[in-house]
């Protein structure tokens, strides 16, 4: 069924800084009474990196996140506005919150993240046989890198260590696309 069954009465934003929009927009579904319906427009894509250096390791990033009173640890992501390359904002990811640059890259996963309240979509890469250095991150990163085998940092996903979503459908992406035989023979190697 493709047919859109809302009616948009009035859209009105409530709130806007430079990351979304919040609205609170009028609207009517299939011919119902109309009413309000809030939702967070985005104004950047997400993106999330799993890098896997030449021993087969991950990184993971730990930081203390602000809006949910926590530390977590997730692989490295970010995001950038629409519209910009969704590839090259994952490699200025990488290299900002890890260091790692160049290197092979492969799309594994994209989506939307809550397509009910929100607009928002991020897309997961891999990235192999980059070359290390520095990290660089913003001034409000404080960040701790973290190295643990492949299959932990599944185990981490599953035991809930690491709990971004984005973080969790790249990690078993690449698992399932690893059992499939579906990866480049190199990156498979790496991952086993």
């Amino acid at each position: 069924m493709d047919s859109n069954p809302w009616k948009v009465l009035h859209e009105e934003i409530r709130l806007s800084c430079p990351y979304f929009d919040v609205r609170q927009d009028l609207v009517s579904h299939a011919g119902q009474p109309a009413r309000p319906y809030h939702s967070v427009r985005m104004k950047q894509r997400g993106v999330c990196v799993l890098p896997v250096d030449q021993q087969g390791l991950v990184t993971l990033v730990g930081q203390y996140r602000y809006v949910l009173g926590r530390y977590t640890w997730e692989l490295p992501a970010g995001g950038a506005p629409i519209g910009t390359d969704q590839l090259a904002m994952a490699q200025k990811e990488l290299r900002e919150e890890c260091g790692y640059h160049g290197g092979q890259w492969l799309r594994l996963i994209g989506g939307d993240v809550w397509g009910g309240t929100s607009n928002a979509h991020s897309s997961g890469y891999v990235a192999w046989e980059f070359e290390e250095g520095e990290p660089q991150p913003e001034p409000e990163e404080s960040l701790t890198l973290r190295k643990v085998p492949f299959a932990t940092a599944v185990d981490l996903a599953f035991s809930g260590e690491v709990t971004s979503l984005i973080s969790v459908a790249v990690l078993l992406a690449a698992k399932v696309q690893a059992a499939q035989g579906s990866l480049p023979e190199r990156l498979y190697e790496l991952l086993r």
